[in-house]
């Protein structure tokens, strides 16, 4: 092998909501809508684009859409994230997902909480004012521990809650995943990855058609809303393993490799500057960063 000239570098180019997602990808199976902030496309808007092209967000009670854009990314990211105030600042998306699933739910986001707070802390739900419309809600509790809970059509009050353990730290990145398994009857909740707390369920979740999606607030109430940044939200209709969770989560710190189709970035291993090749197998390995992984090619020098 001749030496190399080329140093592989890593690939800080940024995220465009043009690229597509990876369909092929498992951790994609399922997957209903993906918010993700990115910077230099969602400032200055006034909606926030579900990846899917399902369920797009509207902003609704912020000030100034010019500045609710902050490029501060979760850990390890170059994204951007969506700046609540604990007002009534919130994210409206109607529900045009097709069929409405009445089975397993699973919902995923990066969040940063300000501080802690007389009221709790709502990330995503989809719930209206009605217990019969109520199907489920993920949410920092005062004490700022995971909460989730989800709701049958017979629902008329607690619904089938889970509470997290830890208290989460303010003024920082969380990851934090919700889970509701209809075939195991369980619900639970992640925090950073790690199991912070399950319960058993009792019956599926109510099967209203059309609930609409609400970020950093819960629909029916002005108070429960977020102080803090979202900067990813993703929502499935399947139960995520445990293992699952990890792996987005490790893959959401490294720049979503493999979970968007991004262009493949090449750097080829090449002779130093006045090296003479005599006639022999040259093996050149080409790093292809993103989607397909990593490969080899050899090639005849004669």
């Amino acid at each position: 092998m001749i030496a190399s000239s080329h140093i592989l570098t890593p690939d800080t180019r940024p995220i465009d909501w043009r690229q597509p997602i990876n369909w092929a990808d498992p951790l994609n199976d399922g997957l209903v809508s993906w918010w993700m902030a990115i910077p230099n496309h969602t400032a200055g808007t006034s909606t926030w684009r579900d990846l899917c092209g399902r369920n797009d967000g509207t902003l609704t009670n912020f000030s100034s859409v010019d500045t609710a854009w902050k490029t501060r990314s979760q850990d390890g990211g170059l994204g951007g994230a969506l700046e609540f105030d604990g007002g009534s600042r919130s994210v409206e998306a109607a529900d045009n997902s097709s069929p409405v699933s009445t089975d397993s739910v699973s919902a995923c986001a990066w969040v940063w909480i300000t501080a802690s707070d007389s009221v709790w802390n709502y990330v995503v739900s989809q719930m209206q004012s009605a217990h019969s419309t109520f199907r489920w809600n993920l949410s920092f509790s005062t004490a700022l521990k995971l909460h989730f809970n989800v709701f049958d059509s017979t629902a008329t009050g607690s619904g089938q809650p889970v509470n997290g353990a830890t208290v989460m730290t303010a003024s920082r990145w969380h990851h934090v995943a919700a889970v509701f398994d209809n075939t195991a009857q369980t619900v639970a909740v992640y925090l950073d990855a790690v199991a912070d707390g399950s319960a058993s369920a009792s019956g599926g979740m109510c099967a209203t058609a059309g609930v609409p999606y609400r970020l950093g607030k819960l629909s029916f109430s002005t108070a429960q809303t977020l102080n803090g940044l979202l900067a990813d939200v993703r929502c499935w209709d399947r139960a995520l393993t445990a293992d699952e969770i990890q792996s987005y989560y490790d893959l959401s710190r490294r720049y979503y490799p493999g979970l968007l189709n991004r262009p493949s970035r090449r750097s080829v291993f090449a002779p130093s500057t006045g090296t003479t090749i005599t006639p022999a197998t040259l093996s050149i390995s080409a790093a292809l960063q993103g989607s397909p992984p990593v490969s080899s090619r050899t090639i005849e020098v004669t």
